[in-house]
C-alpha cells in the first residue's frame, strides 16, 4: 500500500537529469548579432595592439629587430584564445626561426597586454603562419620565373584604323 499515491505519479513525471543534459548539449548556441560585432571589435583591437607591442623593444630587442608583419587577428569563438596570423617571409629557415621566437614570446605578449588593460581577460595567445599570404607569394614567385613565351610587338594604332 502506498503512503502517497499521488507524490508517487508526479515521481514518474521528473524528467531524469542525465536526459536534459544530453539535450543541452546537443542544442545549439545561437550567435546573437551583437556577440559577433564584440567579437570583430576584439579581434582588431587585440590585432592592433599586439602589433603596437611587435613595433616596440617592449616584448624583446630580438622581436624588434625580426620587423614581423602581422596580417590578421582572430579570437575563438569561446574567447578562449587569440590566433594572431603573420605574414611569412618566403625563407623557410628565416619563418621556422620566427614561429619559435613569437611562440617563446606568447606569454610575454599577453602580460603586457593584460598590464596595459587592453581587455578584462585576455585569452593564451597563439601565433600562426598566414597561409593565404604564403600561397599568395608562392604564386607571385612562380610567375616571376614562368616564361611566358616571345614577347608580342604592340602595333601602334592610327586614326584610320578604327574606321
Amino acid at each position: 500500500m502506498l503512503l502517497f499515491p499521488k507524490l508517487s505519479c508526479f515521481v514518474l513525471k521528473i524528467h531524469k537529469p542525465s536526459s536534459l543534459n544530453s539535450i543541452l548539449k546537443t542544442a545549439p548556441t545561437k550567435v546573437r548579432k551583437e556577440d559577433s560585432i564584440r567579437k570583430r571589435t576584439l579581434d582588431v583591437l587585440l590585432y592592433k595592439n599586439v602589433r603596437d607591442i611587435l613595433a616596440t623593444c617592449e616584448a624583446g630587442e630580438e622581436l624588434y629587430n625580426l620587423n614581423i608583419e602581422l596580417s590578421k587577428g582572430s579570437l575563438a569563438p569561446d574567447f578562449s584564445a587569440c590566433r594572431i596570423y603573420w605574414k611569412t617571409t618566403g625563407n623557410i629557415e628565416q619563418d621556422d626561426h620566427i614561429d619559435k621566437i613569437l611562440q617563446q614570446s606568447a606569454r610575454r605578449i599577453r602580460h603586457i597586454l593584460i598590464k596595459n588593460q587592453v581587455l578584462g581577460t585576455v585569452p593564451p595567445i597563439v601565433f600562426v603562419r598566414d597561409k593565404a599570404d604564403a600561397m599568395v607569394q608562392e604564386v607571385e614567385r612562380l610567375l616571376a620565373v614562368a616564361d611566358f613565351g616571345p614577347a608580342e610587338e604592340e602595333n601602334e594604332l592610327d586614326e584610320n584604323d578604327f574606321r
